[in-house]
């Protein structure tokens, strides 16, 4: 599974206290893992370099600890291609070769060529090379995060604000 998991730790007495003061942790934490699904997916999708396919469904999920006060959220993926295409894949054995076809297909590479009287299928080729030299991870729920943290201020502070909201009116 590819997973980024976001944690608050050593603070869940002070986390309590303050979801009684009316700052829900849960809802704060919902809108850091839904938050982190969004930049994760948004990630995925190059314009000119790929059709956006995990950008478009469901491929990447979020959810929140259970409890009444959550200390983690998480973004993951339960897709093993969404995982080879993230974390890349070690040279040494071929990706599935209908995996490929498709690809290819869906990027307008002809499933098969006629060259000189041969008939040559391209994805066998790509699937093979990929075999042979591995692939380099798209890193897209790193880069999630990343974007994440650089929003953790802005959303810590609008928190903040909530708080005050509830707690002086």
């Amino acid at each position: 599974m590819s997973k980024i998991d976001v944690q608050f730790t050593g603070v869940p007495q002070f986390l309590r206290a303050l979801d009684r003061a009316g700052g829900s942790v849960r809802v704060f934490m919902s809108n850091v893992a839904e938050v982190l699904d969004i930049e994760a997916e948004k990630e995925t999708y190059h314009p000119g370099k790929d059709k956006g396919t995990f950008a478009k469904g469901n491929t990447i999920k979020h959810d929140v600890a259970p409890g009444a006060v959550p200390l983690s959220a998480r973004a993951f993926t339960l897709s093993p291609i969404a995982i080879a295409v993230d974390q890349g894949r070690p040279p040494g054995k071929m990706p599935p070769m209908k995996a490929i076809r498709r690809w290819a297909g869906k990027h307008g590479i002809p499933e098969k060529r006629n060259t000189g009287g041969k008939v040559k299928k391209p994805y066998f080729y790509i699937a093979r090379a990929i075999g042979a030299r591995g692939s380099k991870g798209r890193q897209f729920m790193a880069k999630g995060l990343a974007a994440l943290q650089g929003k953790m201020g802005v959303m810590i502070a609008a928190w903040e604000q909530n708080i005050k909201r509830r707690y002086d009116g």
